[in-house]
């Protein structure tokens, strides 16, 4: 088992995408703290945490490919995204994950969990269970109905558009996801 400590500042995030070979790209800059646990030859999962923290993001519209076919992705821009994460055994926890701030068309957070394996071929996705709150103006709404057909029933109103909280949940990444109404974050 090997160690790893990592910090990384002002990582373009255009670069990362390129090399990941994303579907989805991005500008922006973040910086990255991590400290891991790792075995080289693959004969036990990796185990640490780490910590994302942009001061703005932009995800330049693209298109998703789901299941259900392309799904276009217009732009989003928060100004600033935090995500605190660990992974241990085959489980990764999102301890904390805030994108946007009030003053963005939309933000919000998450946490919850993700089964994940790490083999000498990447990452393989399984189950997860997500709590989700998320809050766009009206003109936000309009902008990305698409994507909140699937969350539609969970909305409260606010002054200026609506609050969605839900947990979202699947036995698999690649599966339906069971969706339910949350009273509170």
């Amino acid at each position: 088992k090997n160690h790893m400590s990592l910090k990384a500042d002002s990582i373009q995030l255009g670069e990362v995408d390129r090399l990941l070979d994303s579907p989805i790209s991005f500008e922006g800059k973040a910086n990255l703290t991590s400290e891991v646990d790792f075995y080289p030859n693959f004969d036990g999962q990796p185990e640490g945490d780490f910590q994302l923290v942009t001061k703005g993001l932009k995800i330049l519209p693209g298109t998703i490919p789901t299941q259900f076919g392309p799904v276009p992705l217009p732009a989003i821009s928060w100004s600033q995204l935090l995500l605190k994460a660990k992974i241990a055994t085959t489980n990764l926890t999102l301890e904390e994950f805030v994108f946007g701030s009030s003053k963005d068309p939309m933000y919000g957070r998450a946490k919850g969990s993700m089964n994940i394996k790490i083999d000498p071929n990447g990452a393989i996705l399984g189950a997860y269970d997500l709590k989700v709150e998320l809050t766009l103006t009206t003109a936000a709404e309009r902008e990305y109905e698409t994507f909140l057909i699937m969350i539609k029933d969970y909305r409260q109103h606010t002054g200026d558009g609506g609050k969605y909280v839900f947990r979202a949940s699947a036995n698999s990444a690649y599966g339906q996801p069971n969706i339910g109404r949350l009273s509170t974050f």
